[in-house]
């Protein structure tokens, strides 16, 4: 029977009681304690008091529950009650003992605990909020040893590090399911409503930028994992390393990731979800940066269609580098001349006469021609991806430095010391890893977790 209001308040009062006189007795115990030695003490009194007061609320919770019992899912009639069971959940205020009614169907044999239900214990011993911390734990973490650590340290959590690889596994999948699910309504046939639907606000000028990590599986060797960013960008005061004065320079903000380990089909579909959630189709400016490899620039054009695509510019300055270093090899002043001469016309805009250059080098020196050729290859195709300094001075972004970042902290997770990944382990991880990295993990969870109670 469902305690009253009052009674209620006078048995958690009884409990508040009892933990004032043990902070009161240990006080007068310790008259000059260190202050580490009062955390303790507070500390462990609010996690005691804490898991009383939730039991409490759960056990009221359950004696409020009326007399006819649920309807069976599958043939609709009344469940009949077989008694209470108790049940062990781990939260994040503490160890819950909880006792609840077992309901059962005795045509269809199905039973149900309402409680749980009620209190969305889909995870068997697991709270939601226990689930929550342990998934993103380790997405955050180098290992699940470490997540194991930082969750007892910090959370008091006793898990074993396989506790917290089944979570990721479990939550990993749902997560993939959920990332499927959304894909696919990214890229099906838009609807008239969508079509004619305006953006609620102004869409700022976007970016995009992808690269490649490589990532150990096994059975299978080092695999590429293709990495993708989304952002916003934005103009702001930068130091100019050659004037050394303050100017106004494009910079990648607000962003967030994807990741897929598999060719790039699958990727571009990933890619161009998070490019509709940005807004990517109701902005007016938009910028593809790479290195130049040829799948980027499919993928930008089969997708994303944007008004500016930019090799990244440390990439293009390698193959300056290279040339340079193939026609010289044993010349270093000719090479340093040629290559600054040749970097102040790329910079400039002028990609055709840097490819006329090399050619020139090809021609020169006989036994390097071919390799020269490969390297004026690069420049023809790519000359109109290599605007710099209008670039730079219409505030867009020269450089993929914000993917090359991404792709570090994509193989600072996955290519420690020894590791060695499978498939599936893989990819249930690289959406939590993703979600951390671009900081809407807690945006996305209530969405993953109620995908799997349905």
């Amino acid at each position: 029977m469902k305690k009253s209001r009052e009674g209620m308040k006078e048995e958690l009062l009884e409990v508040a009681k009892k933990m004032i006189e043990k902070v009161v007795d240990w006080s007068e115990k310790n008259e000059q304690a260190k202050m580490r030695e009062i955390e303790g003490i507070v500390e462990g009194i609010q996690r005691e008091f804490g898991v009383k007061m939730a039991e409490k609320v759960i056990e009221q919770q359950e004696e409020a529950r009326g007399v006819p019992g649920p309807k069976c899912s599958k043939c609709g009639k009344e469940m009949h009650n077989k008694g209470s069971q108790s049940k062990q959940v781990t939260s994040w205020v503490g160890e819950l003992r909880l006792k609840r009614r077992y309901y059962y169907c005795e045509g269809c044999k199905e039973g149900r605990f309402p409680l749980d239900e009620e209190l969305e214990l889909c995870d068997t011993h697991w709270s939601e909020r226990v689930v929550q911390e342990v998934v993103w734990v380790s997405g955050v973490v180098d290992s699940y040893a470490a997540g194991e650590a930082v969750l007892k340290r910090i959370g008091k959590l006793s898990l074993s590090d396989t506790s917290v690889w089944r979570r990721v596994e479990k939550w990993g999948g749902v997560w993939s399911k959920v990332d499927e699910e959304n894909e696919k309504k990214a890229n099906a046939l838009p609807s008239p409503e969508d079509v004619f639907q305006l953006p609620q606000a102004e869409i700022p000028r976007l970016g995009a930028a992808m690269d490649g990590a490589m990532v150990n599986i096994r059975q299978e060797g080092w695999k590429e994992l293709k990495v993708g960013c989304l952002f916003e960008i934005e103009q702001q005061p930068t130091l100019d390393g050659t004037t050394q004065e303050m100017v106004e320079q494009g910079h990648a903000i607000q962003t967030t990731y994807v990741a897929h380990l598999g060719g790039p089909e699958r990727f571009g579909r990933l890619l161009w979800k998070e490019a509709q959630h940005r807004g990517w189709e109701h902005a007016t400016d938009t910028q593809v940066v790479g290195d130049g490899a040829a799948w980027i620039w499919n993928l930008s054009d089969l997708h994303l269609a944007p008004n500016q695509q930019t090799v990244d510019w440390y990439h293009a300055t390698e193959h300056l580098h290279t040339a340079a270093q193939l026609a010289y090899p044993n010349e270093s002043a000719a090479a340093v001349r040629w290559y600054n001469a040749c970097e102040t016309l790329l910079f400039q805009g002028q990609a055709e006469t840097v490819v006329l250059k090399i050619s020139h080098l090809a021609q020169r020196f006989p036994a390097q021609a071919a390799a020269l050729a490969s390297q004026a290859l690069y420049f023809e195709h790519n000359k109109r991806r290599m605007n710099y300094m209008e670039l730079r001075e219409d505030g867009y972004l020269i450089g993929s430095g914000v993917v090359e970042s991404a792709a570090k902290q994509f193989k600072a997770r996955f290519t420690g010391p020894g590791m060695r990944w499978s498939r599936d382990g893989l990819s249930h991880l690289l959406p939590i890893r993703s979600a951390v990295m671009g900081d809407t993990f807690d945006l996305l969870w209530p969405s993953i977790y109620s995908f799997s109670l349905n």
